[in-house]
Formats: structure tokens, sequence, C-alpha cells
């Protein structure tokens, strides 16, 4: 399988990052409209979702990439 999902969108506090992927570990990075990197860290698919903390950050706009392997992938994440 190769599913990815991110909720809620829009966040208020966590944002959950639930990965049905074979990876071994996938590495994430989450940047604000400027394209500066707000957090960044990596986590193991197969001990369950990552909890993503929401709390300290501005409202607005988010991108998260998500790498593992050779794929990459970018949700759009809103924060109220």
């Amino acid at each position: 399988t190769n599913n990815l999902s991110c909720y809620p969108n829009p966040v208020r506090e966590y944002l959950e990052v639930e990965a049905e992927v074979d990876a071994e570990s996938i590495e994430y990075v989450l940047y604000d409209l400027q394209g500066k990197v707000v957090d960044r860290g990596c986590f193991e698919p197969k001990n369950g979702p990552k909890r993503i903390d929401f709390r300290g950050l501005e409202s607005g706009v988010y991108m998260l990439s998500l790498n593992r392997d050779e794929a990459k992938q970018q949700i759009k994440v809103y924060k109220k």
C-alpha cells in the first residue's frame, strides 16, 4: 500500500499523519509559506500515526513535505 493521510485539516493543535506504506521510516519537513522550516523530524509508520504539534504556530497555510525512499509527497495544511 502507498497511502498517506493527514487530519484534521484545518488543524488547531495537533496534526496526525497516518501512513500505510511499506517504508521503514518517513522524514517530514513543515514549511511556512515563506519557505522557512518550522518543524522537521522522522517517524516509523509501523508505530502508528505521527503527531505534529501546531500549537506554537501562527494561523495560516503550511506545506508538509513527506519523504520516503524515492517518493515525496507535499500536503497543504491549514492552521486555524
